[in-house]
């Protein structure tokens, strides 16, 4: 089964969103769809992804930061069921292929049916 490809961090710390936000969602992801999830980013960026991921089940999340060669993430984005990332992520500027392409500033959404993300965006004022 592929991966949802997640990809939580940003350039500028401002623009990310809060880590727990990120959990909760791949939490959200595994326990009511199934899927397991691929966290994605650079390699300095590994120890925040382990922090993110620590705790859930190898089987259930992996992190991938610095781990994939450009071709491999735009595969695994491309083969994905979901993608999530901020619009200030190197993702974002790829699309999903032909696939559902969601931004945490949005509400995760698919072909599938995926709810809605339970969380507001930051820039809601919520």
């Amino acid at each position: 089964m592929p991966a949802v490809v997640i990809s939580p961090f940003a350039n500028e710390r401002v623009r990310q969103w809060p880590a727990r936000n990120y959990r909760e969602l791949i939490e959200i992801i595994g326990r009511e769809h199934g899927f397991p999830v691929m966290v994605v980013g650079t390699r300095e960026q590994r120890a925040a992804a382990n922090d993110l991921v620590r705790g859930l089940s190898s089987e259930q999340v992996s992190n991938a930061c610095g781990k994939l060669r450009w071709a491999e993430l735009v595969e695994a984005i491309d083969e994905a069921p979901y993608v999530a990332t901020i619009r200030a992520s190197p993702i974002s500027r790829l699309g999903a292929g032909g696939g559902p392409f969601a931004s945490s500033r949005r509400a995760m959404r698919s072909r599938n049916g995926c709810p809605a993300a339970p969380w507001p965006s930051r820039s809601s004022g919520r």
